[in-house]
């Protein structure tokens, strides 16, 4: 039987979503096609991350009018990089003494209006969602971002385990591998408004062998902070500029800067002319950067170089991931370059690419905004003689328990382990674990303390009989190949059982009732 699933790219500051389907074009063979969730205007395939409220609390807008809205004074807040809040626990927008919103509740207000858009389209419900993820995200951010999508109307009718998690540069090579007639090695960078994702690949059609992975924060909406930072206002004059948008008096770090510029409708203004000047200057040499406001009037030319200067930074970072990726493999040996993500279309970063790779070797995806949502309806199609998309990806971030003795993090499954690797076997009580064997204590629980890089994730306390008896487990590391994220196992060596333990942040405890 065939089974599909949405393919949901939650980009930092833009979504999209596809879905495997037939039609007239296709020739009644199954093709990965974006939605259109943009309607007003032109119809657009993408939807901005941006919410705007008012006064109240009450949602204004959400997409780019949102950011318009509040421009021009129709709603009083904008929210944008809604995914990056999910890693604040402490999260909350709040509008007087009786309206507040956590991070996933924002998520949640996106996916709602994806789904609206979406049901206004005639299609088959599918039976699951593939969502995509950067490289390095979090367990605990994975976590919340399947609490926003349970709770939105997107997965109405879904469970938990009907939805997946996969990285984003391995759905862009999925979407690339479709047109191969033979096997590459590819190495995909994923140019996004958030991240910069890289992936060296063994790609063939439909299937892949991931070799390395490597990301970091650089993207769109940091190019367009650095305009504003280093270009920008240099020229304008700070002190100006907070004098006339009520701005702190001394130039705080730039996220704080966005958060005070985004209080008013001229600061919205004036970055998103600034963003509009990045994406002019992706195809022309210069680009005007023109506001005429009761506050704030400005008439300046910048120019490309002007732009590549103030991105310099960004440029040598993004150089040193993908030499980083290609640490076990010469450059000459990777067949194609393959550049997705909205942020792909600046000149800087492809000439970058083809100094390393040569120019035959770089190109564009066919559509670099909406190929990772086209991968990820890829990766949850089952054709109905059972072919599906097989990907032998690797762990992200190291995982490891924290040594108290030696006051340092004791990684157990490093950075680069093939995710099947780590699967655990029950009956032969094998996979990659720690033993530990505790005598005469008079703790009623070994305490273990589980960590993803430097960020501690759980706290897993096994129950141990004291008074002198030998207690002796085997903690299992295990990652789940649709999640992605960690799942321990305990062996009880002593009494020759297993312990199951459910994943969490917070404190984890195994009890009988759990035992299996």
């Amino acid at each position: 039987m065939t089974r599909t699933a949405y393919g949901i790219d939650f980009g930092t500051t833009n979504c999209s979503i596809a879905l495997m389907r037939t039609d007239a074009f296709s020739g009644g063979r199954y093709t990965p096609q974006c939605f259109i969730i943009s309607p007003n205007g032109t119809p657009r395939e993408v939807m901005s991350s941006e919410i705007s409220f008012d006064t109240a609390g009450s949602v204004v807008s959400i997409g780019r009018r949102a950011r318009m809205d509040v421009a021009s004074g129709a709603a009083d807040k904008l929210v944008d990089n809604v995914k990056w809040l999910l890693h604040n626990d402490d999260f909350r927008l709040r509008f007087g003494r009786n309206k507040e919103y956590t991070s996933i509740d924002l998520a949640a207000m996106m996916f709602d209006r994806i789904s609206q858009q979406i049901n206004a389209v005639p299609h088959n419900k599918p039976n699951g969602i593939v969502v995509g993820v950067p490289v390095g995200f979090s367990d605990h951010e994975k976590e919340r971002l399947l609490e926003a999508i349970i709770k939105s109307t997107i997965a109405e009718g879904m469970k938990k385990s009907d939805i997946r998690f996969l990285s984003e540069p391995i759905s862009a090579a999925l979407d690339y591998g479709l047109e191969l007639e033979s096997n590459q090695k590819v190495l995909v960078f994923d140019f996004g408004g958030g991240t910069l994702d890289i992936t060296l690949i063994n790609m063939s059609v439909l299937e892949g062998e991931v070799l390395a992975k490597e990301g970091g924060h650089i993207g769109g909406r940091r190019l367009t902070t650095r305009l504003l930072t280093n270009l920008f206002i240099p020229r304008y004059g700070y002190e100006k500029l907070a004098r006339e948008l009520n701005l702190p008096k001394t130039q705080p770090e730039d996220e704080i800067l966005l958060q005070c510029l985004f209080e008013s409708g001229e600061g919205v203004e004036l970055f998103e002319n600034l963003d509009r000047c990045k994406i002019e200057l992706s195809n022309e040499s210069t680009s005007t950067l023109f506001l005429s406001r009761d506050r704030l009037n400005v008439n300046m030319t910048i120019t490309r170089s002007d732009f590549e200067e103030a991105i310099a930074e960004e440029l040598r970072e993004a150089h040193d991931l993908v030499i980083s990726s290609l640490r076990e493999v010469s450059s000459k040996s990777v067949d194609m370059v393959v550049m997705s993500g909205g942020s792909s279309y600046i000149p800087a970063f492809r000439i970058m690419l083809q100094g390393i790779f040569g120019k035959d070797k770089v190109k564009l995806s066919t559509d670099a905004l909406t190929s990772v949502a086209r991968g990820l309806a890829i990766t949850g199609f089952t054709s109905n003689d059972g072919l599906s998309a097989g990907i032998d990806d690797i762990v992200d971030v190291p995982y490891g328990i924290w040594d108290g003795q030696n006051q340092e993090i004791a990684v157990i499954i490093d950075k680069g382990v093939k995710i099947s690797a780590t699967e655990i076997e029950e009956a032969r009580v094998d996979g990659i674990y720690e033993t530990f064997r505790l005598v005469d204590t008079s703790s009623p629980f070994m305490k273990l303390r589980i960590f993803q890089k430097d960020e501690q994730i759980g706290i897993v306390e096994v129950p141990i009989v004291p008074n002198g008896m030998d207690n002796h487990f085997k903690v299992f590391f295990q990652v789940d190949k649709d999640k992605g994220w960690l799942q321990i196992r305990v062996y009880d060596v002593s009494n020759r059982k297993w312990l199951t333990i459910p994943f969490g942040k917070d404190k984890i405890r195994i009890r009988e009732n759990w035992e299996e």
